[in-house]
């Protein structure tokens, strides 16, 4: 049975979205009510909504196996006509980074694609030497890792680099200040490579049990361990990790940081934590099944690709 921290008290469904771009209004859904502090908005957009990201005023999600993606409207939460990245039925759109006017797409096992968010239009699909799990954008290049490798894609012209060995089967990955962030779930370690090198710039810090979702932002990464349920801050300067540990209460998954604050995807919450004092700030439930959340435009926002849904609670 979930937990149930933080009622929800309004529930809009939209329409399905037509094949242009003028979108669709939100409707009243049947039922709901209730009262508490945080109200929310369950937006039925798309299909099978597995992935969500936020960047430069942009919210996309991706549409599971439709090999789509989509633009929402922050404001009203009306969705945009579907952007197609893939015609293989089979591919899973679970996994994108936004950056530098693209996305930045994992197709298939050892594919990306990246899209101009501009045009809609797919502007190359990148080959690369292992399975793409996390990936992470700057202007330095854009990072993917997966099954024990790293590889950078410079984005002036899309092609990968030689992969790199990485701490055993890391999923994850961040960038901050030129640094790539690789937890290592197995020993218990965080490794730093130049984010235009991928040169190894000191030894591996050691960061909890299991560490692995990670979020580095502002000179601060955030590391959630697997086996403690704990959050660890991280002095990317001093390389030494601040204060105590945050209890989550819940097997980490994701860890997300705006400017609307920094939130991490737990199996049965989302947990807000207040980035200053590292107390934790609220709680909000998982209704469904949430395969990603996001944070930005003043909202938390969740993809629940069996509901076929996208909730967002506003953070203000």
């Amino acid at each position: 049975m979930r937990k149930r921290f933080v009622p929800l008290v309004i529930l809009i469904a939209l329409a399905g979205c037509g094949d242009d771009d003028s979108g669709t209004e939100p409707k009243p859904a049947a039922g709901g009510g209730g009262s508490g502090a945080a109200a929310s908005e369950k937006l039925q957009i798309g299909r099978e909504v597995s992935a969500v990201a936020v960047r430069d005023g942009q919210v996309f999600i991706g549409n599971g196996l439709e090999g789509t993606i989509q633009r929402v409207d922050p404001k009203t939460g009306k969705a945009f006509a579907p952007l197609k990245v893939t015609d293989d039925p089979g591919t899973l759109i679970s996994e994108f980074e936004m950056g530098g006017g693209s996305a930045w797409i994992r197709l298939d096992d050892d594919k990306l694609a990246r899209v101009d968010l501009e045009t809609g239009q797919v502007v190359a699909e990148i080959q690369l030497k292992h399975s793409p799990n996390g990936i992470a954008w700057s202007e330095a290049g854009v990072w993917v890792t997966g099954n024990g490798y790293a590889t950078r894609i410079d984005p002036a012209d899309n092609k990968a680099g030689d992969a790199i060995k990485t701490p055993a089967l890391a999923e994850d990955i961040s960038i901050d200040s030129d640094t790539v962030w690789i937890p290592n779930s197995e020993d218990g370690t965080v490794e730093r490579l130049t984010a235009d090198l991928g040169e190894v710039n000191t030894q591996p810090l050691p960061v909890g049990t299991q560490p692995d979702p990670i979020e580095a932002s502002n000179g601060i990464v955030w590391v959630a361990d697997e086996e403690e349920e704990a959050l660890r801050k991280v002095d990317a300067e001093r390389g030494q990790v601040a204060g105590e540990p945050i209890a989550l209460g819940d097997f980490p998954f994701d860890i997300e940081v705006g400017p609307d604050g920094l939130f991490v995807l737990c199996s049965d919450s989302v947990v807000q934590v207040d980035r200053e004092s590292g107390k934790v700030a609220a709680r909000f439930p998982l209704e469904g099944d949430v395969d990603d959340i996001a944070v930005g435009e003043g909202y938390l926002w969740m993809a629940d690709g069996n509901a076929n849904t996208l909730t967002r609670v506003p953070l203000s």
